[in-house]
């Protein structure tokens, strides 16, 4: 059973690193490299503040949430401004959600572009890497429905 868990924590990992590689490269078209890693690292500290208590004088955990949000946040609006000139630069407009907003024709502020793309990298990251993990779950503790599947 022991074994059984370790595999199932690795999968849990491997799950919520696929589907944040994937939810980035929706966001802003990256694929996965050194960037997008640390991004991640960031992020996970931001995911964990969520579950503390908001008080900055008494958990460590909240303080570095709050730091890692800052550096996401600013990470992101690097991007965003990069690709501002970009298309300023050129008419060829990516397919992704960056893209989109920018082209939308509405007049949004960096600030408001981050802070949408933060709110889904949140929604479409914690969404379906749970549902995966709870699948992948169930498949575990229930040999039928498994034997079914194949």
């Amino acid at each position: 059973m022991c074994i059984l868990m370790m595999m199932l924590m690795i999968w849990i990992f491997v799950l919520f690193q696929i589907t944040f590689e994937l939810t980035v490269k929706q966001l802003m078209s990256f694929d996965p490299d050194e960037w997008t890693e640390n991004l991640r690292k960031e992020y996970m500290l931001v995911i964990n503040g969520f579950f503390t208590l908001p008080f900055p004088l008494f958990s460590a955990t909240y303080r570095k949430a709050i730091k890692a949000r800052t550096k996401v946040a600013e990470a992101l609006t690097l991007v965003v401004r990069q690709r501002r000139k970009e298309s300023d630069i050129s008419q060829e407009k990516k397919n992704d959600i960056l893209g989109a907003l920018l082209a939308s024709g509405e007049q949004l502020l960096d600030e408001q572009i981050v802070d949408f793309m933060l709110a889904l990298l949140i929604a479409g990251y914690e969404t379906t890497s749970t549902i995966m993990t709870l699948a992948i779950k169930f498949l575990t503790e229930t040999p039928l429905a498994l034997a079914q599947l194949k």
